[in-house]
């Protein structure tokens, strides 16, 4: 029987995933983003999609459903989470690979990229989110 939710409940905000600590916008540059949209496109689309939201295998990696999963969180969790992939196959790509195709998804949410280049993994990351 299906679950019934009201529009007050519907309304509701949803609470915050932000963790304690200082905070900081990710840091990535146009290189990387450049060569994340290749490493995106050999690696990734065949699982997400080739628009980010059209994939047949892959949860979308933009628009609504990565908003509501990954606004809030480090990069760091966005990156390591991309490690997981390929599944079966979990580290297998070249690091650049995961942070140029990390750096490429970020950009597509509408992050901005800048002169620091977005480290491969690290503490660094822990500061920096997703919004």
């Amino acid at each position: 029987e299906p679950v019934m939710v009201s529009e007050a409940a519907k309304a509701e905000p949803k609470a915050t995933k932000r963790r304690e600590g200082p905070s900081a916008p990710p840091q990535f540059t146009a290189k990387q983003v450049a060569d994340g949209k290749k490493a995106y496109e050999s690696y990734c689309a065949v699982c997400h999609g080739s628009t980010l939201t059209n994939g047949t295998f892959g949860t979308p990696l933009a628009g609504p459903y990565f908003k509501d999963k990954w606004v809030g969180q480090t990069v760091h969790d966005f990156y390591e989470k991309s490690l997981t992939m390929p599944p079966g196959k979990e580290k297998s790509l070249p690091a650049k690979a995961y942070v140029d195709a990390v750096a490429y998804i970020l950009e597509f949410n509408g992050a901005k990229p800048g002169a620091a280049a977005l480290p491969a993994g690290g503490e660094g990351l822990r500061g920096m989110w997703i919004e």
